[in-house]
């Protein structure tokens, strides 16, 4: 497990995309409604395209700007300490201490992700005492063809119970999950995350009209525009 300020990327270009999106002033009030309230004991959802595995790191940005610890299990191989750096940087802070306040742990394996889970993950979170424990790429790694069907569905359902059971003893979760290529076949692997979340929402690019796509809204109650993004809550 390494600070964010040790860990080195060269995907920048996008990133950098990413980014510009991030940039919009709803994107703190949406991320930070998901934990309004409670404070504590809650799994919060965060779905769509790939954009909301940067959306992950910009929340651990978020909270390590209020000075809080953030474990982030990077479950996508997706994280960007540029973008941290960014935020920092427009709030007058010093890049380097914000990014050491957030500490990774990636995992590459369904397998990797489940010892984490059942074995190492209360000592992290005990060791650190983070603020915030994020899990992004929640269900990047159970696309894998290589890894059964059935193995895949049981290991990330036993995963969410085990989140579930550390949130209900008083972590904040917050969960993102990217949408599965159709072609995989796995397009429903949110949904046991989608059981153990308090609340959820999920993100959809616009439409030039300005109205969201309908595919996967259907429990839709409220909405919020962002540059390009829609975020509705579940």
């Amino acid at each position: 497990m390494l600070p964010m300020h040790q860990l080195h990327t060269t995907t920048v270009s996008e990133a950098q995309v990413a980014g510009e999106s991030l940039q919009s002033q709803r994107l703190p009030a949406l991320i930070q409604s998901l934990f309004q309230p409670p404070p504590t004991g809650l799994i919060a959802l965060l779905r769509g395209p790939d954009l909301v595995l940067s959306l992950a790191t910009f929340a651990a940005g978020l909270y390590a700007l209020k000075g809080h610890r953030v474990l982030l299990v990077d479950a996508g191989n997706s994280t960007d300490p540029y973008i941290v750096s960014r935020l920092a940087l427009a709030a007058r802070q010093e890049p380097r201490s914000v990014l050491s306040r957030i500490h990774i742990i990636r995992t590459f394996t369904v397998h990797q992700l489940a010892a984490l889970a059942f074995r190492r993950l209360e000592r992290c979170i005990r060791d650190r005492a983070p603020g915030l424990v994020i899990l992004s790429g929640a269900t990047s790694l159970f696309a894998d063809a290589n890894v059964p069907f059935k193995e895949a569905s049981w290991l990330l359902r036993e995963i969410a119970a085990e989140i579930r059971r550390q949130a209900e003893a008083g972590l904040k979760v917050l969960v993102t999950a990217a949408d599965p290529p159709a072609a995989s076949g796995r397009t429903r692997l949110h949904l046991p995350w989608l059981d153990v979340a308090s609340r959820s929402i999920r993100v959809d690019p616009s439409t030039s009209s300005g109205q969201a796509p309908s595919t996967g809204l259907r429990r839709a109650q409220s909405s919020r525009s962002g540059q390009g993004l829609m975020f509705r809550r579940e």
